[in-house]
């Protein structure tokens, strides 16, 4: 009885977890809009747009509105570059120069015909010249695509299906102008008068090799026209996630255990379906070979998942053979669906018999003068807060008024004016959404409208309520210093960062005729059979799980403190590239808590090697008898030679080195030049010219952000390049005791202790990249994560910011002193392995610049943008896909890269400096703060050079070496 009693209740469960796993909850957000509702959305907003009062004259807009010539309508005009084909080059430079004779005063667009070279991830993008000059700003940076093939989806040692490497194809291409951000579907226009004109290209980032330009006639689309005779029992399925060719390597299939996408299988990961998240930048492009059995109309169908706009709409143009047939395939609409849905199109499209290409690609035509407008908007939000700011400094006294007409600033009338611009945009964006009543996408514009209709009725209270007006928190939540609610100014972010996407995940493809049989789709049993089924199968086989204890045979054993996305990646190239070139076999496994690597190792259960370890747990180790030094491998300085020295110092231990770095970390300056170029500051070079900007800064209430700020406690990493700049030791050399009593340390603490007690910096940020992207804090140092941020998640600043050089502390000589530490995770191999050699081998090849090329290549390309690998290798950094310029300064900074020595019981060396530093910020002594500090470091580290065997009761036992950069350097002599 309790057996049956037992049996029914799993039964039960295991049908619960089947209907959590598969069936839907909501598939549709409603009635996607229809293209007359498109088109007087997009012509309401390019109206509020042209009527704004402080647009850029210059724009592509306004370049149309100022030159109402024809249309081109004759024959393509083909011209050649002076010289013949030309190779263009950010780096070598070239120039393509066309002399081309208009027949015609027309508007023209321009088609250039070249072949990718090189291979970069991004695409190449051109500045171009007309007669010398820039006919408008988009002429800076025109796109042109690269063209990635689809090479099958490998099988990884579990059987399951994996994101395949996209592979470049260096054909032959040709494109239309087209403004970089893809925004605009259709070719950009110029207009030629009548005559002989001069037409320039140069790389603005990126190689290619020019060809050839065309004169041609702006693309017509015919009407649409939903009734079609599309007779015809012929059937043509897609697989969207076998994607022939694509224009963004970061367009990628995704694989979910979802039983109404085909193909699905319950136990092994199949690859299905189109990932959302990775389509969704305007003008990117997946195309499709098919063969069509038959001349005729065809109708289509989507298979579809909608997640990132609730309630509103996003947009695909779909292209035969490169161009859209017709208007009613021109900016189709999908509704927010949460789960995959079918929609059939009313158009349909006719083909011909034979192979044809099927393009679907990323529209943002409907939305476009709506970013354009809030680009408008904040960009005068921005200039407001910093007039105010230059008028109040940090004076917001709420007892002290301002009468801001005084100043010349009319406060009220462009609060109001912004609010009715908001309204007007809102209304207009309304047409778009898939719902009835308000949609969440949108609304924020109505919030931050009606925040600044108040704040208009009180403009001079505006100084005492900036918070509302353009600070706030941030979309991560992390409330800024004052505490309030979102400003209006961030809801407008947030609004732009979303309508600057348009995520979609796409199954399949159906084009039909009326009698085809389309695919069934399965029903509610089905779908409840497959969820127990995969159920059933994820008590299997753990996939990429560490296994305890396993030395036994021929493969070596790894653990990686990596994601499973990561180590999918990582045993591909182990298993296609290293084994058949070394034979050994490699086992990947993720270890998510790292303390399991000390564990492990204490009970005898270690791996043969570990990647990814925190640079901070590798002297633990070490001291321990835990790792192997690699100094005694015959390829030792061959490989060590590939990172900056000063980055091997976690790892070396008296004479050994026991750990190699895989990623770095690094610290620059990073600064608005909007800002600073709005204030007449220049960039700072050094700590002492920093001081001399801030009484500027204080005075408009705006600081500088040194890295020291970012965290509560402060650790090594933001104290050490005030230390080492100053030619200040931690340690004593010799006994390995505290040197913080020394001249250049007590210089080195006073300067830090001074930037807050002397030179008001904040002592305390909590988000230096929200207090930058809203101009409290124009510059400052930080490092990698801001980056990273800065450079895929903060588009109203594209253009607006740049790095530099640390700028560190000028020596009596007047140099520039720009140490830091640079340290994140790193390699190493255990004592215990039996595999020791074949661990080497493998980090030798892990490390090398080729598969860490490639690997930084393949995050970037199959993951996304976001994904940028930060590779200790120093030649594999430079071929990374980074913002050149940006990319030159890291490295240059890398050179200064110095890692303060470790020590036993160097942590309370940590501890104690943030302590001191603490307590002098808040009114101690600092010569006390220090001796005190001495006293409590030196305390630990001799009790802790007993317990590993340095001392015995004072009396040194063994020689104790202090690591430095020289004797490092001296290794690799």
């Amino acid at each position: 009885m309790n057996k049956t009693r037992l049996t029914k209740g799993v039964m039960m469960a295991l049908l619960a977890a089947a209907l959590v796993f598969l069936l839907p909850v909501q598939t549709m957000g409603g009635s996607p809009p229809s293209p007359g509702q498109v088109s007087a959305a997009i012509q309401e907003l390019r109206a509020i747009y042209m009527a704004l009062p402080d647009v850029d004259s210059a724009g592509y807009e306004h370049y149309l509105a100022q030159n109402k010539a024809p249309a081109y309508t004759g024959e393509a005009l083909d011209f050649a570059p002076e010289g013949g084909e030309t190779f263009l080059s950010e780096t070598a430079g070239g120039s393509a120069v066309f002399r081309v004779t208009a027949p015609q005063d027309a508007l023209y667009a321009l088609r250039l015909d070249y072949v990718p070279q090189g291979r970069q991830i991004l695409p190449t993008v051109l500045k171009a010249r007309l007669d010398g000059a820039r006919p408008y700003p988009a002429w800076d940076a025109l796109r042109a695509d690269n063209v990635w093939a689809f090479d099958g989806f490998p099988l990884d040692r579990y059987g399951n299906q994996t994101v395949g490497m996209p592979r470049r194809v260096n054909q032959a291409q040709s494109m239309y102008f087209r403004e970089n951000t893809g925004r605009y579907s259709q070719p950009l226009l110029v207009r030629l008068t009548e005559g002989e004109h001069e037409i320039s290209l140069h790389s603005a980032g990126g190689e290619l090799s020019v060809t050839g330009l065309w004169l041609a006639a702006p693309p017509t689309m015919e009407a649409p026209r939903e009734t079609r005779d599309t007779a015809g029992t012929n059937l043509i399925v897609i697989e969207a996630e076998r994607m022939d060719r694509r224009n963004n390597p970061n367009v990628r299939s995704g694989a979910a255990y979802n039983s109404a996408l085909s193909p699905y299988s319950a136990n092994k990961k199949v690859q299905n379906f189109i990932e959302d998240a990775s389509f969704r930048y305007g003008g990117a492009r997946v195309e499709y070979d098919i063969t069509v059995p038959e001349d005729g109309w065809y109708r289509l169908i989507f298979h579809y998942r909608q997640l990132q706009k609730d309630g509103f709409t996003v947009f695909r143009n779909l292209t035969i053979d490169g161009e859209i047939p017709h208007a009613g395939l021109s900016d189709i609409p999908f509704s927010y669906a949460r789960q995959f849905t079918r929609q059939t199109l009313p158009e349909a499209v006719y083909l011909t018999k034979g192979l044809h290409s099927l393009g679907l690609e990323v529209s943002l035509d409907p939305t476009r003068y709506a970013v354009l407008i809030l680009e408008e908007v904040i960009g005068g939000m921005n200039d407001l807060t910093l007039a105010i700011t230059r008028i109040v400094g940090g004076n917001t006294d709420r007892y002290r008024d301002f009468n801001l007409l005084d100043y010349g600033i009319d406060a009220g009338a462009s609060l109001s004016s912004w609010a009715d611009t908001l309204e007007g945009t809102h209304a207009a964006l309304d047409r778009l959404k898939s719902v009835s009543g308000t949609c969440g996408e949108i609304e924020q514009l109505n919030v931050a409208a009606k925040l600044l209709r108040l704040l208009s009725e009180e403009p001079n209270e505006l100084p005492k309520r900036l918070n509302e007006f353009s600070r706030g928190i941030t979309t991560t939540g992390a409330v800024a210093s004052s505490g309030n609610a979102n400003s209006a100014l961030q809801y407008l972010v947030n609004t732009l960062e979303s309508l600057q996407t348009s995520e979609l995940g796409l199954d399949s493809i159906l084009l039909f005729q009326d009698g085809a049989r389309l695919p069934r789709q399965k029903g509610l049993l089905e779908t409840l059979g497959d969820g127990l089924a995969h159920f059933m199968a994820s008590f299997g086989t753990q996939e990429y799980t560490a296994d305890y204890g396993k030395q036994s045979g021929d493969t070596l054993q790894i653990w990686v403190g990596r994601p499973r996305q990561y180590l999918e990646i990582m045993q591909n190239l182990a298993d296609t590239r290293f084994t058949p070139q070394t034979g050994i076999k490699v086992d990947l496994s993720i270890v998510p808590d790292q303390s399991k690597l000390i564990l492990a190792n204490a009970s005898g259960k270690a791996p043969d090697a570990a990647i990814a370890v925190a640079s901070g747990s590798v002297y633990d180790l070490a001291i321990r008898g835990a790792l192997k030094d690699m100094r005694g491998f015959d390829s030792f300085k061959e490989v060590a030679s590939r990172f900056a020295p000063g980055m091997l110092i976690p790892g070396v231990l008296d004479e050994g080195l026991y750990a190699i770095p895989e990623t770095f970390n690094f610290w620059v300056m990073f600064y608005r030049s909007d800002i600073l170029s709005s204030l007449g500051l220049e960039v700072p070079d050094s700590l002492q010219e920093v001081r001399a900007m801030l009484p500027q800064l204080r005075r408009l209430g705006m600081n500088f952000n040194s890295q020291v700020s970012n965290f509560v406690a402060k650790p090594f990493a933001a104290t050490a390049p005030f230390l080492l700049q100053s030619g200040a030791s931690v340690y004593d050399s010799a006994s390995g005791l505290s040197a913080l009593n020394s001249a250049e340390a007590i210089e080195a603490m006073t300067l830090m202790a001074e930037n807050y007690t002397v030179y008001s910096m904040q002592y305390n940020i909590s988000s230096f990249y929200q207090y930058f992207r809203d101009g409290r804090t124009p510059l400052g140092v930080s490092d990698y994560g801001t980056f990273n941020l800065l450079t895929n998640a903060a588009p109203e600043l594209a253009g607006k910011w740049e790095l530099a050089l640390y700028p560190g502390i000028a020596d009596e000589n007047g140099v520039v002193q720009r140490w830091t530490s640079g340290a994140a995770e790193s390699n190493i191999i255990f004592s215990s392995s039996q595999r020791q050699d074949a661990a080497w081998a493998f980090l030798d090849w892990w490390m090398s610049t080729e598969i860490q090329t490639d690997f930084s290549f393949l995050l970037q390309t199959t993951l996304g943008n976001e994904y940028m690998w930060n590779s200790a290798n120093l030649e594999a950094l430079e071929n990374a896909a980074w913002n050149p310029k940006h990319k030159a300064v890291i490295i240059e900074q890398l050179q200064w890269t110095r890692e303060l020595p470790r020590v036993p019981g160097g942590y309370m060396a940590e501890r104690e400096i943030s302590n001191a530093l603490d307590a002098v910020i808040n009114g101690k002594k600092l010569q006390s703060a220090i001796d005190a500090a001495d006293r409590n470091i030196n305390r630990e580290i001799k009790r802790k050079m007993e317990e590993f065997g340095y001392t015995a009761d004072g009396e040194p036992l063994k020689p104790f070496v202090l690591p430095s950069l020289e004797m490092v350097e001296g290794w690799l002599q």
